[in-house]
């Protein structure tokens, strides 16, 4: 996310502003801006008494989640302003489904490995832990676990290692994108 470009429009009062003003090139009043994370630009020597608006165009995956002097009045005091953006997040629910009569089974222990495309994924979202976009998890039948929290639009494969005198009868959800709807997957043995 560091690499995402912000695109700001930068709209003046006085649409007769044309030329570089410090960071910003304006047409007819009008300047175009991006930006990253963390950086910024600056209009300097703008005539005074001149009103402006700033908006900020959608980011896919990312909300924005707070902005402070976006509109305004040109005066000696530097105005500033402030966009926040929210990367967009989701869950990932893992089930584990068993069908057996047997109540030594109920001990077994699946095991399941969650592969994520983003590979510098390395935190622990709830109830996975991943390790180079990578998470182990262990399950029980009937049992649970989630991931909280996990960036949008990556994707995402769950697989589930062979366990001895288990047949794998149901796959649902086990590959797709996280999105801000929850994603679930369940495995039936």
């Amino acid at each position: 996310d560091a690499d995402q470009v912000f695109t700001f429009t930068v709209t003046l009062g006085d649409n007769s502003i044309n030329g570089t003003y410090g960071d910003m090139t304006f047409e007819n009043g009008v300047a175009t801006v991006e930006l990253k994370g963390g950086e910024s630009a600056t209009a300097e020597g703008l005539p005074t008494e001149i009103t402006y608006t700033i908006t900020e165009a959608d980011a896919e995956g990312f909300e924005l989640t707070g902005k402070t002097g976006d509109t305004g009045t040109i005066s000696t005091k530097k105005s500033t302003a402030t966009f926040t953006n929210t990367r967009d997040t989701g869950d990932l629910e893992l089930s584990k489904e068993l069908i057996s009569e047997r109540t030594a089974d109920e001990d077994q222990v699946f095991t399941f490995t969650v592969t994520l495309s983003d590979k510098t994924i390395n935190n622990t979202y709830d109830g996975m832990t991943f390790v180079d976009g990578v998470a182990t998890v262990d399950l029980k039948g009937g049992e649970k676990a989630t991931a909280k929290g996990l960036p949008t639009e990556i994707t995402y494969e769950i697989t589930e290692a062979d366990a001895e005198g288990f047949k794998l009868t149901g796959v649902t959800g086990n590959t797709g994108s996280i999105s801000t709807t929850k994603c679930e997957a369940t495995f039936t043995n």
